[in-house]
């Protein structure tokens, strides 16, 4: 009711400000500097990854099945690229053939607004599956 009870404990306390807070106590400040510094390693990786590889020949981008989804995965990295160009994380360039292009092309279905009723086309995604769908006539927008 006005005081907090203490999960980590074996007693049967209420605990009030008046007590000194134990080790598991949450920190903002110290969650919110551990998670810049993690972010800002992770960018400096990237930009060290993106000066090694950015100037490289450009390789194949394979397209994989990852459970059910098709996605493009870095050949070099591991992750997913974000470009069908050049990776967002280490800077490796992709050959463009056939099957980057046509990856790259966006797979569009007629669709009936299920507000108005107006046909339009949903943009279906490659990844998974999903319909994105905007219409024109009442401005109705979704993802199903």
């Amino acid at each position: 009711k006005d005081s907090w009870h203490c999960c980590m404990r074996d007693w049967n306390i209420d605990i009030t400000p008046d007590h000194k807070a134990c080790v598991a106590y949450w920190d903002r400040a110290e969650c919110d500097r551990a998670e810049r510094e993690h972010e800002e390693a992770v960018e400096k990786r990237r930009q060290e990854l993106w000066a090694i590889y950015s100037e490289r020949d450009p390789v194949k981008l394979p397209i994989i099945n990852d459970y059910g989804c098709r996605i493009p995965q870095c050949p070099t990295c591991g992750d997913m690229p974000y470009d069908l160009e050049q990776c967002h994380w280490c800077g490796q360039r992709f050959i463009q053939d056939e099957d980057v292009l046509e990856y790259g092309k966006p797979k569009m279905i007629d669709y009936k607004c299920p507000q108005c009723g107006t046909m339009g086309k949903a943009n279906v995604s490659k990844v998974n599956g999903h319909k994105h769908f905007r219409c024109e006539k009442c401005g109705m927008a979704f993802m199903e």
